[in-house]
């Protein structure tokens, strides 16, 4: 029961901290600039959705049902998120001089070229919360999010003192904060007892890509 408050609180908490940032961003750059952030959030989003291939959201069925060890999913999970990162950032590159063009018009390239970098710290976040979630710490995979939230905040609040007119610092924050719920994510995998190995499993890749497809 006290798990199930924790979860609810810890969700609940994200959305609170998610509207703060907004709402200091909304202050301090004005309806443009919160527009630029909502962007920000939602595109490498919807890009992530578009080139990761799921891999990470069959671990929990991969460990419970299929039994597979999880240096094995640690390992296999590095190699697909290896190749899944170049293939964003390529991507990315290829495509940002029209996203900056239909989309974010008020950054420079070099900015929309900066925010390449969320969308697999993305896909590495979601591999981390469902090895959490494979591993039944479900507070610690739901802190990876609020966490990111939390940094959002603190770095947006920092950002409105030093940087009022640059929009570009938009992207930074949101990379800074990203950036540590990783850090902590991993050290939470390592506070499990978990160890990493590079143990590629080309028959568990395969098969929790398809789990993966299927359950999409």
């Amino acid at each position: 029961m006290l798990s199930l408050m924790a979860v609810s609180l810890s969700k609940a908490g994200v959305a609170l901290v998610s509207v703060a940032s907004a709402a200091i961003v909304a202050n301090v750059y004005g309806p443009a600039g919160l527009g630029i952030f909502a962007l920000l959030r939602v595109a490498p989003t919807v890009f992530t959705v578009l080139t990761d291939p799921g891999f990470s959201h069959a671990i929990p069925y991969l460990s419970a049902n299929r039994k597979v060890a999880q240096p094995t999913l640690i390992g296999s999970g590095i190699y697909v998120y290896i190749v899944v990162t170049a293939a964003q950032l390529g991507l990315w590159t290829l495509f940002s001089p029209l996203i900056q063009h239909h989309l974010l018009m008020s950054l420079p390239l070099s900015a929309v070229y900066m925010a390449g970098v969320l969308a697999p710290m993305q896909s590495i976040t979601i591999l981390i919360v469902n090895l959490l979630r494979a591993k039944y710490r479900f507070n610690l995979a739901n802190g990876v999010f609020l966490i990111a939230e939390i940094a959002l905040l603190v770095a947006a609040s920092v950002a409105a003192i030093w940087e009022k007119s640059n929009l570009a610092v938009l992207v930074t924050i949101l990379m800074l904060s990203t950036g540590f719920s990783l850090l902590l994510g991993s050290v939470f995998i390592f506070s499990t007892g978990t160890r990493v190995l590079f143990r590629l499993d080309r028959a568990v890749i395969v098969e929790g890509i398809k789990f993966a497809c299927l359950s999409a």
